[in-house]
């Protein structure tokens, strides 16, 4: 009578532990494939913006331009946009020291708790004889905003500025 007893408990132990690891793996799947995306995600973003911006920098004339991304890139997940040149980016993300170039302008995209990023170069920061400036050194924006930026070009220098940012829902 005992045997029987033993062989289910052994039995349903056995199917528990089963389901257990199997529950854990698909977490753990789960959760990396949901990083991979906003990582990917953050990547389209910095490149598209970084396209926007070289647009308009290359255009050779004073304009604004609407910056078009996404609210969020993941599962509710808001991110920041930051342009400026990379002295101005290392002091956001020292960690990235070892990955970016002097003397270019970049687009970094980032989650606010700064565990996942991408970045952009845009271009070098002088461009045909003229300076890019950043307004303020480095521009922040936020993915819940509509960001209009202004690019005034002169004979010696070409200004990135903020000109209307409104806020937006998701």
């Amino acid at each position: 009578m005992v045997a029987p007893i033993i062989t289910h408990v052994i039995g349903i132990t056995a199917l528990i532990a089963i389901m257990v690891i199997i529950i854990i793996y698909v977490g753990f799947m789960t959760q990396a494939m949901m990083y991979e995306n906003v990582q990917r995600n953050l990547e389209y973003v910095s490149q598209s913006i970084s396209m926007q911006l070289l647009y308009a920098i290359t255009s050779d004339t004073n304009m604004t331009i609407q910056l078009n991304y996404p609210i969020v890139v993941g599962k509710n997940t808001f991110y920041n946009i930051y342009i400026g040149n990379t002295s101005y980016v290392l002091q956001v993300a020292p960690f990235l020291n070892d990955k970016l170039s002097p003397s270019t302008l970049y687009v970094l995209t980032m989650t606010p708790d700064k565990t996942v990023y991408a970045y952009t170069p845009v271009c070098n920061i002088t461009y045909n004889g003229k300076l890019i400036l950043v307004e303020n050194n480095l521009l922040v924006i936020g993915s819940g905003t509509v960001t209009t930026l202004a690019i005034n070009i002169n004979t010696t220098n070409i200004y990135i500025s903020i000109y209307k940012m409104e806020v937006r829902y998701p």
